[in-house]
This record gives C-alpha cells, sequence and structure tokens, in this order.
C-alpha cells in the first residue's frame, strides 16, 4: 500500500469514528488497537521505501551484511552516485528529507492518540458524573417506595 493511500485510511477512520451524545462534535472514537496497526503499516511502508536511500556510515551494521536484493541495489546505487557527488548530495538530502516526514508522522500520530486519549478521559469523567446522577436518582426512589410520606400513607 502507498504511504499516501494508508494516511488517507488513517484520516478517514477518524472521521467516521463513533460519536456520542455527550461529546463534541470534534470528538470520536475510535479503536486504539486499529490505529496503531495503522500506524505501524505506514512506518513500515516508509522503511521499506526509503531504505534504499539509506546509506551505511557503519560498515558493519547489520544491514551491510544482509544479503537481500534491497541492500544489492542500494550498494549498486551507492557505487554509482558515489562517483558524482551531485547525485550524492541529493540523496543525502532525500535521506534527510525521508527522516523529517518520518518525524512528521510519528508526531502527528503521537497527537491523534493524544487526542483520543484526551477524549476518552473526558468521556469517563462524563460518564462517572451520569452514573452519580442515575445513583442518586435511584436511591431517591428507594427511598420514596419504602418510606412513603404522609400524603401517601393517607391514600
Amino acid at each position: 500500500m502507498d504511504i499516501l493511500d494508508l494516511l488517507d485510511e488513517l484520516e478517514r477512520r477518524i472521521l467516521n469514528g463513533r460519536q456520542t451524545v455527550l461529546m463534541k462534535k470534534t470528538e470520536a472514537i475510535v479503536d486504539k488497537h486499529e490505529m496503531l496497526d495503522l500506524l505501524e503499516a505506514i512506518r513500515k511502508v516508509i522503511d521499506e521505501k526509503y531504505q534504499m536511500f539509506r546509506l551505511d556510515e557503519d560498515s558493519d551494521s547489520p544491514q551491510a551484511n544482509e544479503p537481500s536484493t534491497a541492500v544489492a541495489t542500494r550498494k549498486a546505487a551507492e557505487e554509482k552516485f558515489a562517483k558524482d557527488p551531485e547525485a550524492f548530495d541529493i540523496i543525502k538530502e532525500a535521506k534527510r528529507e525521508a527522516q523529517l516526514i518520518k518525524n512528521e508522522i510519528d508526531e502527528y500520530a503521537d497527537q491523534v492518540l493524544l487526542n483520543l486519549k484526551l477524549t476518552v478521559t473526558k468521556f469517563k469523567r462524563k460518564l462517572v458524573k451520569l452514573d452519580n446522577v442515575l445513583d442518586m436518582s435511584r436511591d431517591r426512589l428507594e427511598k420514596s417506595v419504602f418510606f412513603p410520606t404522609e400524603e401517601d400513607q393517607d391514600i
């Protein structure tokens, strides 16, 4: 899946989140696990898309010894572009931008999750208040049923 498709899916799920009567129109209930799975998929796509642009500063890294096609492709690209300093600068800039994008996505995801947590916390508070009102109402009903007033006894 493309990164933009995953971000669209994240946005769709947030916008289609459930709402309750006690919530603001800007608040929604979404499944935490679905959001985390979607964010993990976004991270995975970013890693896959930009892996070939990453340059190993340490040749002893596990990726350098890995016999995968992606590593071989990246090594070939590095050798090709090592001869051209302008291409090397372009790759370096692309790496930097990719890292910035990844950081922005992480910050956005963190903000979304924080907003969801705040929404859930507010919702919990409202539910506790509602529960207290229900308990008080039931207590009043029980008192009026079990301890009738003088007017009720005359009937």
